[in-house]
């Protein structure tokens, strides 16, 4: 924009400068080349054209720079695109892997719960078998010893009687 401003500027300048048809600014060709002002208007028309080629140089690396610049400008929002949809997919996942979370660490407490109860009704099954052996242990050394007094009984019983017939029918040896 600067660059196409000046070269206007400078055509104003040498169409200003430049004298009409018919007009001279000197009639003397020594004296037309030697002015100051064609002097100015000369280099100004060397400063023009230089101007020129600078600013299709400068086009043509802007023109370079912008794609450059839209190649560059494509691949980031591709990148941002993709990173988007790396972010996305991620947080699908990480909510995925909560709920599994979530879900695993209720089917802990429940396996938990009920582990607990197992354990207690062991403890009370301890308790009652506990209860249980020593009632029988209890239970069994009267039945022994209920034994073993009948037992005696019946030995007396046959040495003062003899000829007793139920004691024929009992065993002789001891029970236990």
């Amino acid at each position: 924009a600067n660059g196409a401003m000046v070269s206007m500027f400078l055509a104003l300048l040498l169409a200003a400068c430049r004298p009409s048809k018919g007009m001279t600014l000197v009639a003397d060709s020594k004296a037309n080349t030697a002015s100051p002002v064609n002097k100015v208007v000369e280099l100004l028309g060397v400063l023009g054209k230089q101007l020129q080629e600078e600013h299709a140089e400068d086009e043509k690396w802007y023109e370079g720079y912008a794609d450059w610049f839209a190649q560059v400008e494509r691949e980031m929002n591709s990148f941002i695109s993709e990173t988007q949809e790396t972010i996305q997919a991620a947080d699908e996942s990480q909510k995925q892997e909560e709920a599994l979370a979530v879900s695993k660490r209720n089917t802990l407490d429940k396996t938990a719960g009920r582990l607990a109860q197992a354990e207690k009704e062991l403890v009370d099954a301890k308790e009652v078998r506990e209860h249980d052996q020593k009632t029988f242990e209890k239970n069994e050394a009267e039945c022994v010893e209920a034994v073993d007094q009948f037992q005696r009984a019946l030995e007396v019983m046959a040495k003062k009687q003899p000829d007793a017939a139920f004691l024929e029918s009992t065993p002789k040896s001891g029970v236990g």
